[in-house]
């Protein structure tokens, strides 16, 4: 009876563990997924050499801070042909917006700020199929 009670408790730790890192890396994966659906057109030529590292810095972060400044390297290599024009007025509120941001939630709220000003000509067709789920899995974000 001992040793079940301390595998139970272990599975639960080990499970616990698992979603709470998980969480973390959600939001990197849903923010690889945008990135990964832009065309080569839509951002600077300096990209190709930094977004392998870019990745792995992505994959590798631990805190809400380290994903938010990693999407905001992105974004300022994202050409302005590449975004809405509304883009240039909004986009020192969306700055102030991922530099305060502190939980999952804040920054998801944020990258779906910045993906609805991406023009739909820069992005994969079948980023068009995908649109709506990445969306519901962004607000699902804790």
């Amino acid at each position: 009876m001992k040793r079940l009670l301390t595998l139970l408790l272990g599975t639960l730790l080990l499970s616990t563990t698992f979603t709470s890192c998980n969480q973390g890396s959600d939001f990197g994966e849903l923010l690889i997924e945008l990135e990964s659906n832009m065309g080569w057109n839509s951002v600077n030529d300096s990209w190709r050499s930094r977004r392998d590292s870019w990745l792995g810095d992505l994959r590798n972060a631990t805190t809400v801070q380290e994903q938010a400044n990693l999407m905001m390297e992105f974004e300022s290599i994202v050409l302005w042909t590449a975004v809405g024009p509304s883009w240039a007025a909004e986009r020192d509120n969306w700055i102030n917006n991922c530099k305060a941001s502190q939980t999952n939630q804040e920054i998801a709220t944020c990258l779906i700020k910045f993906e609805a000003n991406v023009l739909w000509d820069v992005v994969s067709p079948k980023w068009h199929d995908r649109r709506q789920a990445w969306m519901a899995e962004c607000n699902s974000l804790k």
